[in-house]
């Protein structure tokens, strides 16, 4: 539970990040993906992996991610 409370909160605080740079950006699910995949590989690589399975998925403009 605890692995999934960190990538809320990390996501939450993207999210936030993202809404104040004021650059009209929002993020699809393709990037959160990629952001969700370097951040799993980032702590396997430190030995300290995050013991979750994560489906993403989304439609924009009509394409499927």
């Amino acid at each position: 539970m605890s692995d999934f409370q960190f990538i809320q909160s990390t996501l939450d605080q993207l999210i936030i990040d993202e809404f104040a740079a004021q650059d009209n950006h929002t993020l699809n699910a393709r990037e959160i993906h990629a952001y969700l995949g370097q951040l799993m590989y980032g702590r396997r690589t430190k030995m300290d992996p995050l013991w979750n399975s994560i489906i993403v998925g989304g439609v924009k403009d009509g394409d499927r991610y």
